[in-house]
Order: structure tokens, then sequence, then C-alpha cells
């Protein structure tokens, strides 16, 4: 192992301390050079000899160094009886999982105008638009004996589901599974002096938010897709 990830990094001692453990439990080494239901499992020779080919780094097509960029751009503005400022912001967040990918526009707008000496107004503005994409689980503790592709370019099924440690770049190929969110606000506020010790202050406030989601998944390859697809 390697990092704090728990996956082989060395498939032949893999295959060996399995086939040690299958006899310490008077079975069959699953590692032999024969198929176990639908899957050919290599022999230890085979796999040494490298007459089995595939050694799939499924860490290295599960993740990918997380990257985060942060932009804002305001501008104030004011008179002898008022003061603006607006600000326009955007968020890129690529995670460490691949697609796991987060995107979001804001524009916010405060504004206070004194329309008489004894009456201020204030109101404060804001949109959001984000946009959010999930991979979900990435198998990166696969067996790395396991190719990603099969000769006719099919993706490798370790079973004839496969449904519990399921091929990622698969995964990551055809999945989708995306979150859009446009949002905003707005606040009111009314300040009246009535006299130099008594100030009456109204306010209201108001919100909506409007979702779309969107979800697919590959049938025969994953347990959801094959259900609901």
């Amino acid at each position: 192992f390697r990092g704090e990830l728990d996956y082989w990094k060395d498939p032949l001692q893999m295959a060996i301390l399995q086939n040690e453990s299958d006899m310490n439990d008077y079975k069959e080494p699953t590692y032999r050079g024969e198929k176990i239901g639908n899957t050919y499992y290599p022999s230890i020779e085979e796999i040494r000899d490298g007459q089995w080919p595939y050694r799939t780094d499924w860490v290295k097509e599960s993740f990918r160094t997380a990257i985060t960029q942060d932009y804002n751009v305001g501008v104030e503005a004011g008179t002898e009886r008022g003061r603006y400022f607006a600000s326009i912001g955007y968020y890129s967040g690529k995670g460490m999982r691949k697609k796991d990918d987060y995107n979001k526009f804001s524009i916010d707008i405060n504004t206070s105008y004194k329309i008489f000496d004894n009456l201020n107004i204030k109101s404060m503005a804001g949109f959001f638009r984000d946009y959010r994409t999930d991979p979900g689980w990435l198998a990166f503790n696969r067996n790395p004996l396991w190719p990603i592709y099969n000769g006719d370019g099919s993706y490798f099924k370790q079973e004839y589901t496969d449904y519990m440690d399921y091929n990622p770049v698969m995964n990551l190929d055809n999945k989708n599974d995306t979150n859009k969110t446009l949002s905003g606000y707005m606040t009111l506020q009314v300040e009246l002096d009535i006299l130099p010790c008594l100030k009456l202050v109204g306010m209201a406030n108001g919100s909506a938010k409007v979702s779309d989601f969107s979800k697919y998944e590959l049938p025969d390859y994953t347990a959801n897709g094959t259900t609901y697809n």
C-alpha cells in the first residue's frame, strides 16, 4: 500500500497473499489460471512472467490534483445622499475525484439612499447560479490485475454484474449526476427618524430557488442503471 489510500500497489504480492489465505482456509487458490464464475484469474506464474499483461493503476484512473479558483470584482460609488456597491464573483472547484466539479457565479448589489433627511432606504440583492457534477463512488481499490477494457473495446467486468466495485473508467465515461441551481434574495429596509431618540425601522425580504437535477447510469454495468434506465 502507499499513502493513506487502501489499495494494492504490487499485484503479484496481492495474488500470492490471496492464495496463501485460500490454502490456510483449505480452499483452492484463487489465482490458479482458471475461470471462476465469469472471470479468468491468472496464475502466479502468468503474473510474475508478464504473460498476464494488465497492471491498472485505479488510483490514477480515479483521482487528480484538486484545483480551486476564486475571483471577485467589486465597484463602489456614492453621492451626498446615496451609496452603491456591486460585486461579481466566480468560483471553480475541481475535487480530487475526476469529474467532481463545482462552479458558482454570483452577483451582489447593496444600496443606501437618503430620500429625505429623516428617511433612509437600504436594499440588498443577490443572485447565484451554480453547477455541480458528482462522479459518485470510484472503486480505486479495484483489483489491479483487471484491465479497463476488453479486447473488443467494451468495459471489463469482474463478474456478470460487477455491481459492487464497478469499473471507475466506465463510471466516469458514462455516469451523469448533475445539479443546476438558480437562486436569489432581496432585502429592503426603511428607516424613519421620528425623534432624535426614536427611529422606526421596517424590513421586508424574500428569496427564491430553482433546481434542475439530472442523473444517468449505464445499464448492465451498474445496479441503478440496470434497474432504472
